[in-house]
Protein backbone atom coordinates (compact mmCIF):
# COMPACT_ATOMS: atom_id res chain seq x y z
CA UNK A 1 0.00 0.00 0.00
CA UNK A 2 1.18 3.58 -0.14
CA UNK A 3 2.11 6.04 1.63
CA UNK A 4 -1.20 6.75 3.98
CA UNK A 5 -0.83 10.50 5.44
CA UNK A 6 -2.05 11.33 8.50
CA UNK A 7 -2.42 15.19 9.62
CA UNK A 8 -5.00 17.65 11.36
CA UNK A 9 -8.10 18.59 9.07
CA UNK A 10 -8.33 22.20 7.55
CA UNK A 11 -11.42 23.74 6.16
CA UNK A 12 -10.15 23.10 2.65
CA UNK A 13 -10.67 19.48 3.28
CA UNK A 14 -14.08 19.39 3.52
CA UNK A 15 -15.35 18.96 0.25
CA UNK A 16 -13.49 15.47 0.54
CA UNK A 17 -14.56 14.81 4.06
CA UNK A 18 -18.53 14.82 2.38
CA UNK A 19 -17.44 12.41 -0.40
CA UNK A 20 -16.14 10.02 2.69
CA UNK A 21 -19.34 10.50 4.96
CA UNK A 22 -21.44 9.73 1.23
CA UNK A 23 -19.43 6.56 0.62
CA UNK A 24 -19.58 5.46 4.42
CA UNK A 25 -22.70 6.00 5.60
CA UNK A 26 -24.49 7.02 2.46
CA UNK A 27 -25.87 10.42 3.81
CA UNK A 28 -24.63 13.78 2.83
CA UNK A 29 -23.23 15.15 6.01
CA UNK A 30 -23.91 19.34 5.48
CA UNK A 31 -20.94 21.67 4.97
CA UNK A 32 -22.58 24.13 7.75
CA UNK A 33 -21.98 20.82 10.04
CA UNK A 34 -18.89 20.55 9.25
CA UNK A 35 -17.44 23.79 9.79
CA UNK A 36 -19.78 24.86 12.88
CA UNK A 37 -18.58 21.31 14.66
CA UNK A 38 -14.81 20.77 13.76
CA UNK A 39 -13.56 24.29 12.38
CA UNK A 40 -14.44 26.16 14.59
CA UNK A 41 -13.42 27.17 18.09
CA UNK A 42 -15.40 24.27 20.04
CA UNK A 43 -14.12 21.13 17.71
CA UNK A 44 -11.26 19.23 15.47
CA UNK A 45 -10.44 16.75 13.24
CA UNK A 46 -8.17 14.76 12.15
CA UNK A 47 -7.79 12.91 8.30
CA UNK A 48 -6.40 9.95 6.83
CA UNK A 49 -5.15 10.43 2.78
CA UNK A 50 -3.79 8.32 0.38
CA UNK A 51 -3.37 9.75 -3.18
CA UNK A 52 -4.72 13.42 -1.85
CA UNK A 53 -7.86 10.96 -0.91
CA UNK A 54 -9.43 11.24 2.60
CA UNK A 55 -9.99 7.42 3.63
CA UNK A 56 -10.23 8.02 6.86
CA UNK A 57 -11.80 11.10 9.38
CA UNK A 58 -12.08 11.26 13.44
CA UNK A 59 -13.53 14.71 15.24
CA UNK A 60 -13.14 15.59 19.02
CA UNK A 61 -16.01 18.74 20.36
CA UNK A 62 -14.23 20.32 23.18
CA UNK A 63 -16.86 20.55 26.11
CA UNK A 64 -16.01 21.71 30.03
CA UNK A 65 -15.80 19.03 32.61
CA UNK A 66 -18.25 19.13 35.70
CA UNK A 67 -15.34 17.12 37.96
CA UNK A 68 -13.03 20.10 38.46
CA UNK A 69 -12.62 23.90 36.49
CA UNK A 70 -8.90 21.88 35.17
CA UNK A 71 -9.88 19.22 33.00
CA UNK A 72 -11.29 19.57 29.54
CA UNK A 73 -13.45 16.68 27.73
CA UNK A 74 -12.47 15.70 24.15
CA UNK A 75 -15.88 14.24 23.09
CA UNK A 76 -14.47 12.18 19.75
CA UNK A 77 -17.21 12.06 17.25
CA UNK A 78 -17.91 10.90 13.68
CA UNK A 79 -15.08 8.40 13.22
CA UNK A 80 -15.13 6.29 9.84
CA UNK A 81 -12.61 4.70 7.58
CA UNK A 82 -13.56 3.96 3.98
CA UNK A 83 -14.75 0.80 3.36
CA UNK A 84 -11.70 -0.21 0.76
CA UNK A 85 -9.51 0.55 3.48
CA UNK A 86 -10.94 -1.11 6.79
CA UNK A 87 -8.76 -3.92 8.81
CA UNK A 88 -5.45 -2.62 7.64
CA UNK A 89 -4.95 -0.71 11.13
CA UNK A 90 -5.51 2.58 9.40
CA UNK A 91 -8.56 3.70 12.00
CA UNK A 92 -5.48 2.31 15.08
CA UNK A 93 -2.83 4.62 13.39
CA UNK A 94 -5.26 7.48 13.00
CA UNK A 95 -6.34 7.66 16.06
CA UNK A 96 -2.90 7.42 17.99
CA UNK A 97 -1.98 10.14 15.52
CA UNK A 98 -5.04 12.39 17.16
CA UNK A 99 -4.44 11.58 20.32
CA UNK A 100 -0.47 12.70 20.37
CA UNK A 101 -1.15 15.33 19.05
CA UNK A 102 -4.30 16.48 21.37
CA UNK A 103 -1.91 15.18 24.54
CA UNK A 104 0.77 17.60 23.75
CA UNK A 105 -2.41 20.49 22.82
CA UNK A 106 -4.42 19.91 25.79
CA UNK A 107 -2.50 18.15 28.73
CA UNK A 108 -4.91 17.83 31.42
CA UNK A 109 -8.10 16.71 29.43
CA UNK A 110 -9.44 13.23 28.98
CA UNK A 111 -11.58 11.91 25.88
CA UNK A 112 -14.55 10.14 25.70
CA UNK A 113 -16.16 7.94 23.11
CA UNK A 114 -19.23 5.56 21.98
CA UNK A 115 -17.02 2.90 21.13
CA UNK A 116 -19.40 -0.21 19.02
CA UNK A 117 -18.05 -3.79 19.62
CA UNK A 118 -15.77 -3.63 16.90
CA UNK A 119 -14.10 -0.38 18.46
CA UNK A 120 -14.14 -2.09 21.47
CA UNK A 121 -11.26 -4.42 19.95
CA UNK A 122 -8.66 -1.63 19.09
CA UNK A 123 -5.54 -2.36 20.93
CA UNK A 124 -5.09 -0.76 24.34
CA UNK A 125 -3.11 2.95 23.47
CA UNK A 126 -0.33 3.29 25.22
CA UNK A 127 -0.76 7.14 25.17
CA UNK A 128 -3.43 6.65 28.12
CA UNK A 129 -2.83 6.41 31.74
CA UNK A 130 -6.33 4.66 32.15
CA UNK A 131 -8.83 3.44 29.98
CA UNK A 132 -12.03 2.75 31.59
CA UNK A 133 -15.78 2.13 30.61
CA UNK A 134 -17.78 4.53 32.06
CA UNK A 135 -21.61 3.12 30.95
CA UNK A 136 -23.42 0.24 28.91
CA UNK A 137 -26.65 1.41 27.16
CA UNK A 138 -29.63 0.31 25.31
CA UNK A 139 -31.46 2.19 23.25
CA UNK A 140 -35.29 0.79 24.59
CA UNK A 141 -38.37 2.24 22.93
CA UNK A 142 -42.40 2.62 23.47
CA UNK A 143 -43.14 2.10 19.70
CA UNK A 144 -44.16 -1.47 20.96
CA UNK A 145 -46.79 -0.08 23.92
CA UNK A 146 -48.09 1.70 20.90
CA UNK A 147 -48.35 -0.19 18.43
CA UNK A 148 -46.01 1.51 15.86
CA UNK A 149 -48.48 4.43 15.42
CA UNK A 150 -47.23 6.93 13.10
CA UNK A 151 -46.03 10.20 14.49
CA UNK A 152 -48.62 12.97 13.66
CA UNK A 153 -46.75 16.11 13.71
CA UNK A 154 -49.96 17.55 14.97
CA UNK A 155 -49.39 15.85 18.31
CA UNK A 156 -46.24 17.84 18.54
CA UNK A 157 -48.16 21.30 19.42
CA UNK A 158 -48.60 19.72 22.91
CA UNK A 159 -44.21 20.44 22.72
CA UNK A 160 -43.02 24.44 23.17
CA UNK A 161 -40.75 26.36 21.77
CA UNK A 162 -37.56 25.44 24.45
CA UNK A 163 -37.50 27.95 27.15
CA UNK A 164 -34.25 26.81 29.08
CA UNK A 165 -35.43 26.94 33.06
CA UNK A 166 -33.85 29.97 34.55
CA UNK A 167 -30.85 30.20 36.90
CA UNK A 168 -29.72 26.23 36.91
CA UNK A 169 -27.40 25.25 38.89
CA UNK A 170 -24.76 22.95 37.06
CA UNK A 171 -26.26 18.95 37.83
CA UNK A 172 -23.75 16.81 38.85
CA UNK A 173 -26.06 14.42 36.60
CA UNK A 174 -23.46 14.91 33.89
CA UNK A 175 -19.65 14.54 33.41
CA UNK A 176 -20.00 17.75 31.11
CA UNK A 177 -20.46 21.08 32.69
CA UNK A 178 -24.40 21.80 31.60
CA UNK A 179 -25.65 24.98 32.88
CA UNK A 180 -27.69 27.32 31.15
CA UNK A 181 -25.10 28.88 28.43
CA UNK A 182 -24.82 25.14 27.41
CA UNK A 183 -28.18 24.83 26.21
CA UNK A 184 -28.46 27.78 24.61
CA UNK A 185 -25.97 27.56 22.35
CA UNK A 186 -26.70 23.56 21.61
CA UNK A 187 -30.57 24.31 21.31
CA UNK A 188 -31.56 27.70 21.09
CA UNK A 189 -29.18 29.12 18.37
CA UNK A 190 -29.38 26.18 16.00
CA UNK A 191 -31.71 26.41 12.73
CA UNK A 192 -32.87 22.79 13.48
CA UNK A 193 -35.92 21.89 15.37
CA UNK A 194 -35.69 20.64 18.79
CA UNK A 195 -38.91 20.00 21.28
CA UNK A 196 -39.50 20.66 24.81
CA UNK A 197 -41.57 19.57 27.05
CA UNK A 198 -42.12 20.74 31.16
CA UNK A 199 -43.46 17.62 33.25
CA UNK A 200 -44.46 18.03 37.06
CA UNK A 201 -43.93 16.31 40.21
CA UNK A 202 -45.67 17.33 43.14
CA UNK A 203 -43.87 20.93 43.70
CA UNK A 204 -40.67 20.12 41.38
CA UNK A 205 -40.64 20.79 37.50
CA UNK A 206 -38.26 19.15 35.05
CA UNK A 207 -37.82 19.69 31.36
CA UNK A 208 -36.89 17.02 28.41
CA UNK A 209 -35.48 18.24 25.20
CA UNK A 210 -36.03 16.22 21.91
CA UNK A 211 -34.79 15.86 18.54
CA UNK A 212 -37.41 14.17 15.56
CA UNK A 213 -36.12 11.89 13.17
CA UNK A 214 -36.65 9.40 10.72
CA UNK A 215 -36.76 5.63 11.42
CA UNK A 216 -37.11 3.60 9.04
CA UNK A 217 -40.79 4.49 8.18
CA UNK A 218 -41.60 6.47 11.55
CA UNK A 219 -40.86 9.35 12.99
CA UNK A 220 -39.76 9.50 16.43
CA UNK A 221 -38.53 11.96 19.26
CA UNK A 222 -35.22 11.19 20.73
CA UNK A 223 -34.51 12.57 24.03
CA UNK A 224 -31.64 14.18 23.99
CA UNK A 225 -31.67 16.22 27.42
CA UNK A 226 -32.83 15.88 30.70
CA UNK A 227 -32.75 18.94 33.02
CA UNK A 228 -33.82 18.90 36.50
CA UNK A 229 -32.80 17.36 39.92
CA UNK A 230 -30.61 14.54 39.39
CA UNK A 231 -33.00 12.92 42.98
CA UNK A 232 -35.67 13.11 40.24
CA UNK A 233 -34.28 11.36 37.03
CA UNK A 234 -35.83 8.17 38.01
CA UNK A 235 -39.46 9.34 38.36
CA UNK A 236 -39.31 11.89 35.64
CA UNK A 237 -38.15 9.20 33.22
CA UNK A 238 -41.16 6.97 33.84
CA UNK A 239 -43.57 9.76 34.23
CA UNK A 240 -42.23 11.04 30.96
CA UNK A 241 -42.93 7.50 29.59
CA UNK A 242 -46.13 6.88 30.75
CA UNK A 243 -46.88 10.76 29.47
CA UNK A 244 -46.14 9.58 25.74
CA UNK A 245 -47.39 6.28 25.57
CA UNK A 246 -51.04 7.56 26.89
CA UNK A 247 -50.44 10.77 23.89
CA UNK A 248 -49.28 8.22 21.86
CA UNK A 249 -46.14 9.97 20.71
CA UNK A 250 -43.36 7.37 19.70
CA UNK A 251 -39.80 8.09 21.46
CA UNK A 252 -36.52 6.54 21.83
CA UNK A 253 -33.72 7.06 24.96
CA UNK A 254 -30.47 5.15 26.23
CA UNK A 255 -31.17 3.74 29.65
CA UNK A 256 -28.48 1.91 31.57
CA UNK A 257 -28.02 -1.62 30.99
CA UNK A 258 -27.74 -2.59 35.41
CA UNK A 259 -30.88 -4.25 36.71
CA UNK A 260 -31.88 -1.89 38.28
CA UNK A 261 -35.82 -0.39 39.42
CA UNK A 262 -35.76 1.34 36.46
CA UNK A 263 -34.65 -0.88 34.18
CA UNK A 264 -37.32 -2.95 35.36
CA UNK A 265 -40.17 -0.49 35.22
CA UNK A 266 -39.48 -0.69 31.29
CA UNK A 267 -39.56 -4.06 31.43
CA UNK A 268 -42.90 -4.61 33.05
CA UNK A 269 -44.63 -1.73 31.02
CA UNK A 270 -43.28 -3.23 27.42
CA UNK A 271 -40.43 -1.21 26.53
CA UNK A 272 -38.92 -2.12 23.35
CA UNK A 273 -35.09 -2.90 23.96
CA UNK A 274 -32.88 -2.43 21.09
CA UNK A 275 -30.07 -5.14 20.90
CA UNK A 276 -27.22 -3.02 20.09
CA UNK A 277 -25.28 -1.85 23.45
CA UNK A 278 -23.63 1.48 23.28
CA UNK A 279 -20.40 1.64 25.41
CA UNK A 280 -19.02 5.02 26.84
CA UNK A 281 -15.12 5.06 27.09
CA UNK A 282 -13.36 7.34 29.03
CA UNK A 283 -9.60 7.58 28.12
CA UNK A 284 -7.28 9.82 30.44
CA UNK A 285 -3.66 11.19 29.15
CA UNK A 286 -3.14 11.65 33.04
CA UNK A 287 -2.99 8.93 36.12
CA UNK A 288 -6.08 9.13 37.77
CA UNK A 289 -6.85 7.75 41.32
CA UNK A 290 -9.57 5.34 41.97
CA UNK A 291 -11.53 7.36 43.58
CA UNK A 292 -11.75 9.98 40.61
CA UNK A 293 -12.71 7.58 38.87
CA UNK A 294 -15.09 6.02 40.46
CA UNK A 295 -16.66 9.09 40.77
CA UNK A 296 -17.19 9.82 37.49
CA UNK A 297 -18.36 6.42 36.66
CA UNK A 298 -21.78 7.90 38.33
CA UNK A 299 -21.93 10.23 35.33
CA UNK A 300 -25.56 9.75 33.53
CA UNK A 301 -25.12 10.14 29.42
CA UNK A 302 -27.64 10.95 27.10
CA UNK A 303 -28.72 10.92 23.64
CA UNK A 304 -27.29 14.65 23.48
CA UNK A 305 -23.85 13.55 24.12
CA UNK A 306 -23.34 11.98 21.00
CA UNK A 307 -23.53 12.69 17.50
CA UNK A 308 -25.25 9.39 16.50
CA UNK A 309 -28.67 10.68 16.74
CA UNK A 310 -28.11 14.62 15.55
CA UNK A 311 -28.91 15.47 12.03
CA UNK A 312 -26.25 16.14 10.22
CA UNK A 313 -27.51 16.68 6.86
Amino acid sequence: MKLIRYKKSQKIDIEKIIRLFFSVFKITISKKYLTETYFGEGGVCYIASLDKKIIGFVGFVKKKSNINNNSLILSRHSSCIHKKYRRKKIYTNLCTFAYGKLKIQYRKCFIISWPNQVNLKVPKNTLFKNEIILSKYYQIDNYKKIDYEKLDIKKLNIFKKINILRNKEKYSLSIIDKNTNYYKKRYLNKKINYYSIKLFYKDNQFEFIFNKKKYQNYSSLYLFEYIGSKKLYKIALKILYNYMNYKKIPFSFWLNTKKNDLYLFFKYNNASFNNEIFFVKASFFQKKKKNFLNNIKKSIFVMGDTDVYKNIN
